[in-house]
């Protein structure tokens, strides 16, 4: 993997930033990855999995632009332009947070009707089961940073 080792905290700070040094550092980040041929929320648990989304909302919005461009390039049939999945990620993100924050009682969680609805009066190109089975996977598993394996070196 390509961040093992390193603070996924820091990861995140770094490709969010908007220094223009960092912003290059994101878009050689993405080009990396090959999301070809990956479903959506495939392509965003690889790349979510590598380090940490930072807090800043205008971090994160740099963040999604970058997996949107590489994830519009590698799959261009997939959506009609990367605005619609920079859109469609960061719903996702949002509905990740709400799904799975302990924060959020179970009776004000989004409801897959909800999603759908709010999302096609935006992204007028996607079908309702299309938005219906990325709320069942964002659902049923949720977007996180993998841990690197510690090795231990004390012997028994």
């Amino acid at each position: 993997m390509i961040t093992e080792g390193l603070n996924k905290e820091m990861i995140g700070q770094c490709l969010g930033s908007h220094h223009e040094k960092n912003r290059q550092i994101l878009k050689a980040y993405c080009e990396i990855l090959d999301f070809r041929g990956l479903k959506f929320d495939q392509a965003m648990r690889v790349f979510l999995s590598r380090f940490k989304l930072p807090g800043e909302a205008q971090q994160i919005e740099r963040i999604v632009e970058g997996f949107a461009a590489v994830y519009h390039a590698d799959n261009p049939d997939e959506f009609t332009d990367e605005q619609t999945a920079f859109i469609l990620a960061y719903s996702l993100l949002m509905l990740n947070t709400d799904l799975h924050s302990d924060m959020i009682p179970l009776n004000k969680k989004m409801k897959k009707a909800t999603f759908v609805e709010n999302n096609m009066k935006i992204l007028k190109t996607l079908t309702k089961e299309k938005l219906e089975k990325l709320y069942d996977s964002v659902a049923k598993e949720k977007f996180e940073t993998k841990i690197d394996c510690k090795i231990s070196l004390n012997s028994s």
